[in-house]
């Protein structure tokens, strides 16, 4: 089955509803009603046929939906990777791609040689991962499908220093700024703690937060104060991991909770189950206090990060104001420090010529006829957008009798929605006519959705090309 978006949604138009309460109070909402869900066309069909079938759906983020699809058939092969397994650090480097991809394509407008660089790179660490065209082939439930080309990985390794400058140059084209702009006598706080003790309190793998951002910071619809949870993937150790094994729910430097991917569905329900805004809380805070968000300003707040460029950087961002196009930016430099680590520890294991079949002793196990079995499961990935869940249940011939697949734009929509009722109100004196956006509010409208971030093309648009339409309901309670 093949499903065309463009046929259904136009990807370079933004549809923003306006409500206007009887007091004169705006709110405003980012309109996905025009984005189906796929969870219903799943059911009936065969799990691994469903896996392929969300990859391909989703042209922007296909490796997400692969991994975050084949994580949850492990769990129902009852063949669960080791995270240091050979077969899974080829999956994280596949990921890593991934994200280096998606985050490149925000960093040309700013610094087009990094982010062309940057964009160059990704192709070899998926290809270096074993998916050399768009849609990943790499992963299978149970391991991978052919092992890594050690030539690959010697190219790949060559080349990664080149892109962590790359990275590092886009920080400074952010950074710099406002860091000049700042007085000398003011010198920021991270953790809480003055900028010389920033050290001693950031090693542990808990929480962090920010001061009120620095005038001038790149967060400048207030990302930084955003009233809601953070929620995001942590390693075994509690750090922050966008292919962690656990998921972890702060609030400032407050954790909520942490849980496993099977306690996902108990945790993050959905107000509107089923529908394309879902409105997504988390459980035990109920459905007004338990809003939340993902994506890599969560990724950033929800801990420390262990690669030490990359955990300098997490701690520039938090002294600027953490904005998120330089959040996206330190997550791309992090994943490239790993995928050094990765790279030699899957040439420390992949022969000098690649194996011409894999067997069940294989340390990169195909698994091709792996038996899927009775029950339910949820796979989790910490994508470029944040988590993305696929939670499957089948039946003993592995055919999916129910399916509920959770994006991050849906998770992110109530967040969106603030950012944009906040630029709605940036001009009060404008107001707003049916089919017109107010002087000096079209800016600020597209730059909330760059913010957030959702899965269409239309965040990619240059400044002032986004095509947005709204739709003025007056009468209305504001929400």
């Amino acid at each position: 089955m093949k499903i065309d978006l463009n046929e259904i949604i136009d990807p370079m138009e933004a549809r923003i509803v306006v409500e206007t309460g009887p007091h004169g109070e705006k709110s405003a909402r980012f309109d996905l009603s025009g984005l189906p869900r796929v969870d219903q066309l799943l059911i009936g069909k065969n799990a691994t046929e469903a896996v392929s079938m969300t990859e391909h759906l989703c042209g922007i983020c296909p490796v997400s939906h692969h991994l975050a699809g084949n994580r949850a058939l492990d769990q129902l092969a009852h063949a669960m990777l080791d995270p240091q397994s050979p077969a899974d650090l080829q999956r994280r480097l596949l990921h890593y791609g991934s994200v280096v991809e998606a985050h490149s394509l925000r960093f040309l407008p700013l610094h087009r040689e990094a982010g062309v660089t940057l964009k160059k790179l990704s192709r070899l660490m998926l290809n270096a991962a074993g998916s050399p065209g768009h849609f990943p082939v790499t992963a299978r439930p149970g391991g991978v499908a052919t092992p890594c080309s050690p030539a690959d990985l010697d190219t790949l390794k060559a080349a990664l220093p080149e892109g962590i400058a790359a990275a590092q140059a886009v920080l400074d084209t952010v950074f710099s700024p406002v860091e000049a702009a700042r007085p000398a006598s003011s010198p920021g706080h991270v953790f809480g703690a003055p900028r010389g003790e920033a050290a001693a309190v950031s090693s542990g793998p808990g929480p962090v937060s920010s001061p009120a951002p620095a005038s001038g910071a790149g967060s400048e619809w207030e990302s930084a104060n955003f009233a809601g949870a953070d929620v995001a993937l942590i390693d075994e150790a509690g750090h922050p991991d966008v292919f962690g094994t656990r998921v972890r729910a702060a609030r400032g430097t407050e954790v909520l909770f942490e849980c496993d991917f099977s306690q996902w569905n108990q945790e993050f329900v959905e107000a509107l189950p089923g529908q394309a805004a879902p409105r997504p809380y988390l459980r035990r805070l109920g459905p007004k206090a338990g809003l939340y968000r993902v994506g890599p300003l969560s990724q950033l707040r929800i801990g420390t990060l262990t690669t030490p460029l990359a955990a300098a950087a997490q701690t520039r961002w938090l002294e600027t104001g953490g904005g998120a196009l330089a959040a996206r930016a330190v997550i791309a430099l992090h994943v490239l420090e790993r995928s050094l680590d990765v790279c030699a520890r899957l040439q420390d294991v992949t022969p000098a010529r690649p194996a011409t079949h894999a067997t069940p002793a294989s340390p990169h196990p195909t698994s091709p006829q792996i038996q899927l079995h009775e029950g339910a499961a949820t796979g989790l990935v910490d994508g470029p957008r944040g988590i993305l869940a696929h939670s499957y249940r089948v039946d003993a011939a592995g055919v999916i009798t129910d399916s509920v697949i959770l994006t991050p734009t849906a998770q992110n929509e109530p967040w969106l929605a603030q950012l944009l009722t906040r630029a709605t109100t940036a001009n009060p004196g404008d107001g707003l006519d049916p089919g017109s956006v107010p002087a000096g509010t079209n800016a600020a409208l597209e730059c909330s959705i760059r913010e957030a971030d959702p899965c269409l093309p239309i965040s990619s648009a240059p400044a002032g090309q986004m095509h947005l339409k709204l739709d003025i309901l007056k009468g209305k309670s504001a929400k």
